[in-house]
């Protein structure tokens, strides 16, 4: 039995709402997305703080800290 490409594209809807359904329509890949966009942001404003105002060096040094836990966040994200 050959399948035709409508057999085709109604079988690959069907798996993508089953994978919908089983991930209960969370969707991993924009929450990783947002999280690697607030590590970086974090990161970049760490380091201007760090390197531009001598006398705030701490206060650079937790925010690249706390981008670094939202780091650790994605990862388990990506694997787990």
């Amino acid at each position: 039995m050959a399948y035709t490409k409508e057999d085709t594209e109604a079988l690959e809807e069907q798996v993508a709402r089953i994978r919908a359904k089983r991930n209960g329509g969370f969707n991993r890949d924009k929450l990783r997305t947002i999280l690697n966009t607030i590590f970086i942001l974090g990161a970049i404003i760490g380091l201007a703080i760090y390197f531009l105002q001598p006398e705030s060096r701490i206060n650079g040094l937790y925010i690249i800290g706390a981008s670094m836990i939202v780091k650790v966040i994605e990862f388990v994200v990506r694997f787990f």
